[in-house]
């Protein structure tokens, strides 16, 4: 059996509140950021990633890790996790090592899992190619 893997959310260390709004941007840290409020633009971390349950994001994400209690609309790369909790909505593609997705959440879009083993074997440039996945045509 496969041991089960716990990601930690807990060490947030950037906060947009509810009650923010940040439009057209880029936002990148080292860190885990949660968002509480509603974010425009993109979203690049090295760490892990929080949306809230009020907390929206429109925009492609690339990060470590995501916890979606909230709604994402754009596409979503994770090294490790995505894990979409029972008020979470995806809507766009994901890419992702591991991926929870609980019961009655809401994902709309195509999953790719990769599977790049340990944290210090991940390629730092590595993106998927939702483009050109887009482009393909996939009927009989």
């Amino acid at each position: 059996m496969a041991k089960k893997i716990k990601t930690k959310y807990d060490r947030v260390s950037t906060l947009l509140a509810s009650d923010l709004v940040l439009e057209g941007g880029r936002l990148s840290a080292k860190s885990t950021v949660r968002i509480d409020g509603r974010f425009t633009g993109e979203i690049d971390l090295k760490g892990s990633l929080v949306i809230g349950k009020n907390g929206y994001v429109q925009g492609n994400i690339n990060c470590e890790n995501v916890l979606v209690a909230g709604n994402i609309q754009g596409n979503v790369h994770s090294f490790d996790q995505v894990h979409i909790a029972s008020s979470g909505t995806i809507n766009g593609d994901i890419a992702c090592s591991r991926i929870i997705i609980d019961e009655g959440a809401v994902f709309t879009g195509k999953c790719t899992t990769h599977t790049h083993g340990k944290k210090d074997k991940l390629k730092a440039d590595y993106k998927p190619d939702f483009e050109s996945d887009l482009k393909a045509d996939d009927t009989p």
